[in-house]
């Protein structure tokens, strides 16, 4: 289940955390707001294939047509962090989904759920 946690950290502030699996996608998770990501955290242990972590800035983007604002990969059978240390604003978060697929067609499933965490604050 999906959770904010505030944090007591100048930087961030606050936590978002969320378990996406069979390419489903996690939609609205911070209730249309700018926000500045300071670090990702994607979980990628229980899946032998990479994982693509892709955030878009629509609700419910047409993956073969939308390009996403970000996205990471995770190498297989990984925990990996994603650092931005001086913060990058992802503006209007409202669509984030994992997959196998690098390009921009429909999401393959991965084989196991894959947790995120994402450390943000809010924009200026």
């Amino acid at each position: 289940m999906a959770q904010i946690q505030p944090l007591l950290d100048p930087i961030g502030g606050s936590v978002y955390t969320a378990t996406i699996s069979n390419a489903s996608a996690v939609n609205n998770p911070l209730s249309d707001t700018a926000v500045t990501a300071y670090q990702i955290e994607v979980d990628n242990t229980a899946n032998s294939a990479v994982t693509y972590l892709k955030v878009y800035n629509a609700a419910s983007p047409a993956h073969g047509t939308n390009e996403p604002i970000m996205a990471l990969k995770a190498e297989a059978s990984t925990k990996q962090h994603f650092m931005f240390p001086a913060g990058t604003e992802i503006g209007y978060f409202s669509y984030i989904v994992t997959t196998t697929q690098a390009n921009t067609g429909t999401p393959a499933a991965t084989s196991s759920a894959v947790d995120i965490a994402l450390l943000y604050g809010s924009s200026p």
